[in-house]
């Protein structure tokens, strides 16, 4: 079990934990999509953002599927 010397903190009380590194900041930063103008974090925005995405569970369902269908298409059509 580790202990820390007398008179020492511990890191957990030194306050470092509150420290994060510009790029974690950076990435956490809410913007506007150019395109269709939905608010989203900067790594969202560069790396998984699609435009006309639906929140309601039931569209989203269904937007899967069709992407799925047109997948299964895609892999078939090649295999012939």
């Amino acid at each position: 079990m580790a202990s820390t010397a007398s008179g020492t903190d511990d890191a957990s009380s030194s306050g470092e934990e509150d420290y994060q590194p510009p790029c974690r900041e950076a990435e956490r930063y809410v913007v506007s999509c150019p395109m269709c103008g939905r608010r989203v974090q900067l790594k969202t925005l560069r790396y998984s953002h699609v435009c006309g995405r639906s929140f309601d569970v039931t569209k989203r369902a269904l937007e899967q599927q069709r992407l799925a269908v047109a997948a299964l298409k895609s892999r078939l059509a090649r295999t012939e």
